[in-house]
């Protein structure tokens, strides 16, 4: 991943204080201080304001970067959004009034729908964090199931070669020419576990570099030294999405006092339960302090505390280092693994499918062991173990592509869904307003100004489709909608054409197309969704295929029945489309005439392009 290095890793922090706002949402219920434990309506109210901070720190990031990095500004922007569909922080303030409590008065508190309310608020901050990690996460993925492709190919390939070599020595041929089969075999699935375990040791070797949520690195919220804060230039998105609240970006909001909890001061260093700032703040690479006897590494500093015996000693430090014997967090084993050069690099989930490729490599030893000695039977069952170990392998590759898969799918609808929202409520808000423009009686430079501004957001409405088409072709898998997108554009470009027209056009046609995108989109959003909840439900259930992975072709980012359903609405809007044009049929020899007729031949070639899209639906082909 190549993103500037001042701010990928600050964003990843904000998926972690968002995630810390998630638990502690959650766990409202949770023991602060003995002596002077809060409220319970002090402590959602807690979450509240850290929640307000964060958005802060997101807007100010979203600011920054939109010169630099409008991928990852426009990113921020959504998310924004996103909290704001799921009306967090009104939800926030929803649970602290149900926890109120006022003795009194006769307050009392309303448990039952305070804990329905969290649930809800927990599942929306989940959404809002999904959605700031899908970048990454994306890019991970592909990267991932780039590797695991591979690795399975040239399992495979292995297995295939075993079996060529199992099937030779069960003819009868000569040991000797088996057994160099047999090496062959063996050299190269010892070449393939050395590039896994390398891949291994690199991935445990980044997790150890990850910094601290709390690590030294400049909030970006805070500004680069030398780079002016830019309250709201023209054009920027992010101008209106704080608009309306009270306070100074970074102070609390919902009348938080300041002496709130310790440590509270910091965005995303909540400390709901009365922890020591210091404690909390190491927690990555923290691990639970070793029985005696397992004693730090030769030359490292001791982390036991002062007047401890040494033997008794941490030997874990913050963050693990290379070198280091054992796994931090692998209670029984650091203490008894002999060092290696793999083991101080083994990442806490090892390559799917690792083990059963050392168990098929020491299978294939003995079998050549065996056929050296000239023993083919005892070598005939080891090669029958190695093959099974492969499959097991292969097995087990299959299914983490295709979890990988689903879970590259959750992302990119999600992406989708929040693209296809923000286009929905522009174009609501543009069709509102040409409705308005439309009543008025005479078109003067005020009316005219209007329509021009009408029709520059229509434009900026067909720039988010275009970047939705983009992510439907990387993912090739859907027929329909990509056709939607492109009719959308083609609508949306037809609807700005009419508003620059001299003078501009808010008739009923003009109205009818805006109508016709909305339609739309109101389509694919609801397609989306519905993926998205069926994906939810499989991971619930457990019904995720165990069986046969899916074929490449196989794997649809949306099910045939959206497609369809896709498919209906543009036939439809063809439809209103064509009536209405009938209405404007010119008298022939009328000027009008040509533009009807270049409007209807358009109108044809949507129609074909509609058909060809059924067409490849029914036989199954895709982009």
């Amino acid at each position: 991943m190549t993103f500037a290095p001042s701010f990928a890793r600050p964003l990843t922090r904000l998926g972690l204080l968002l995630a810390v706002a998630c638990g502690t949402a959650a766990l409202p219920a949770a023991a602060a201080d003995e002596e002077a434990p809060p409220s319970l309506e002090e402590e959602q109210r807690a979450v509240a304001a850290q929640f307000a901070r964060l958005e802060d720190t997101l807007l100010k990031m979203a600011r920054y970067l939109r010169k630099t990095e409008p991928e990852r500004s426009e990113l921020l922007v959504r998310a924004l959004q996103k909290a704001r569909e799921e009306r967090i922080e009104v939800r926030m303030k929803e649970v602290s009034d149900l926890l109120r409590s006022d003795a009194a008065a006769g307050l009392a508190p309303n448990f039952g729908d305070a804990i329905d309310r969290q649930a809800e608020l927990v599942d929306g901050m989940r959404n809002v964090l999904a959605l700031l990690r899908s970048e990454d996460r994306r890019k991970e993925i592909d990267s991932e199931q780039e590797r695991l492709a591979a690795l399975l190919k040239d399992v495979n390939r292995l297995m295939s070669d075993e079996k060529a070599a199992e099937a030779a020595n069960r003819r009868g041929d000569s040991a000797s020419r088996v057994a160099g089969k047999q090496r062959d075999v063996l050299d190269r699935t010892d070449d393939l576990l050395k590039e896994v375990k390398g891949a291994d040791a690199d991935k445990a070797a980044g997790e150890a570099g990850e910094p601290t949520p709390a690590g030294p690195r400049g909030d970006p919220s805070e500004g680069a030294p030398g780079e002016p804060k830019e309250p709201g230039a023209e054009g920027d998105p992010t101008e209106d999405m704080k608009g309306g609240e009270p306070g100074e970006p970074g102070e609390p909001s919902d009348g938080i006092p300041s002496e709130t909890k310790p440590g509270e001061g910091e965005p995303g260093a909540p400390k709901p339960n009365g922890g020591e700032p210091g404690e909390n703040e190491k927690a990555p690479g923290e691990t639970e302090p070793k029985e005696p006897g397992k004693g730090a590494e030769p030359g490292e500093p001791s982390q036991s505390p002062p007047g401890e015996p040494s033997e008794s000693g941490e030997s874990s430090p913050s963050e693990p280092k290379p070198g280091q014997p054992g796994q931090p967090g692998q209670p029984g084993e650091s203490g008894e693994q002999p060092p290696s050069e793999s083991q101080p690099q083994e990442p806490k989930e090892s390559t799917p499918g690792r083990e059963e490729l050392e168990q098929a490599k020491k299978a294939m030893e003995d079998a050549l062991k065996e056929l050296e000695q000239a023993e083919r039977e005892g070598a005939q069952e080891k090669q029958a173990e190695a093959i099974k170990k492969l499959a097991e392998a292969k097995e087990k590759l299959e299914e983490i592509l295709r979890q990988l898969r689903e879970e590259e799918a959750e992302l990119v609808l999600r992406a989708l869904e929040v693209r296809f929202q923000k286009m929905l409520t522009m174009q609501q808000a543009v069709l509102t307003d040409t409705v308005s423009l439309a009543s008025v009686g005479e078109i003067t430079d005020r009316e005219r100004a209007k329509a021009r501004d009408l029709a520059r957001r229509e434009r900026e409405i067909g720039l988010e489709g275009a970047k939705a088409l983009l992510l439907l072709r990387e993912d090739g898998s859907s027929v329909a909608f990509p056709e939607a997108l492109e009719q959308i554009a083609a609508d949306v470009d037809f609807a700005a054409g009419l508003l620059s027209q001299e003078p501009p056009r808010t008739d009923e046609l003009t109205q009818q197309v805006e109508r016709d995108i909305i339609e739309s989109l109101e389509e694919l959003i609801d397609a989306l969704q519905q993926e998205l909840e069926k994906l939810q439900q499989e991971k619930q259930e457990g019904q995720s295929q165990q069986g046969e992975p899916m074929q490449p072709g196989e794997e649809a980012l949306v099910d045939k029945i959206s497609e369809l359903k896709m498919l209906r609405t543009l036939q439809k809007g063809v439809n209103r489309r064509t009536r209405l044009l009938g209405l404007e049929v010119p008298a022939p020899g009328d000027p009008a005439d040509v533009d009807v007729v270049a409007r209807l031949r358009e109108l044809s070639k949507r129609q074909s392009r509609i058909e060809s899209a059924t067409y490849d639906l029914a036989v199954g082909k895709t982009n």
